[in-house]
């Protein structure tokens, strides 16, 4: 006896296949990237009746104010910047200070014993090289660390030092003297005469 046998059919309702697989949920969040998702932020933020050479045009502006405050910054920390190694293996020339050094660091400087007091109302800082931007900035910057930053008090029971005089003997500064222009250090200047006379030295021996 044969038993009786089922066709399936491979053709199903759509009923059925949409029972056996559901349709997939869709995802709730935006493509961040497409042309859609970016035109309609867009225009959130940009009403209609903007028109578009107005929308180009502050484009431009903005850019151009953040190149400008990009340099500011750039040349701001340059001008703050101070002369270090560039690496460990390319040192620059010349020795470093030791700590407590003056600066400008004099040729030559001896340390004494001796304490003194001063009056931060009246102590002065003065130099026959007022012109040299170099020299103005050393007393300035003591000025500022000894009078300004300190805050201290005179002494009553040690001698005082009414105040200091910076004599700088080089002759390149003769001509800068107080009233001179800033930067009368004996620098090279624009125009200045560069002219030369060479000298030979002939080494002769008597035959």
């Amino acid at each position: 006896m044969e038993t009786p046998r089922r066709r399936i059919s491979s053709h199903m309702q759509d009923a059925e296949i949409e029972g056996l697989f559901p349709p997939e949920p869709e995802s709730s969040d935006p493509d961040w990237f497409s042309l859609e998702y970016i035109n309609s932020l867009y225009r959130k933020l940009v009403p209609e009746s903007v028109p578009h050479p107005l929308l180009i045009a502050f484009a431009d502006v903005m850019i151009v104010f953040t190149i400008i405050a990009l340099s500011a910054v750039t040349l701001w920390k340059a001008s703050t910047g101070y002369i270090t190694y560039i690496e460990v293996r390319l040192p620059l020339g010349g020795e470093r200070s030791p700590p407590g050094s003056p600066w400008p660091l004099p040729k030559s400087w001896e340390r004494s014993p001796t304490q003194l007091t001063f009056d931060p109302e009246m102590f002065y800082m003065s130099s026959n090289a007022n012109a040299c931007d170099v020299i103005l900035e050393g007393l300035r910057r003591y000025k500022r660390m000894i009078v300004t930053e300190l805050k201290g008090q005179k002494h009553p029971d040690l001698p005082q030092l009414e105040g200091l005089q910076v004599r700088v003997l080089d002759e390149r500064l003769q001509n800068f003297n107080d009233g001179g222009p800033i930067g009368g250090c004996g620098y090279p200047q624009h125009g200045e005469d560069e002219s030369c006379k060479e000298v030979t030295f002939v080494n002769l021996k008597n035959a």
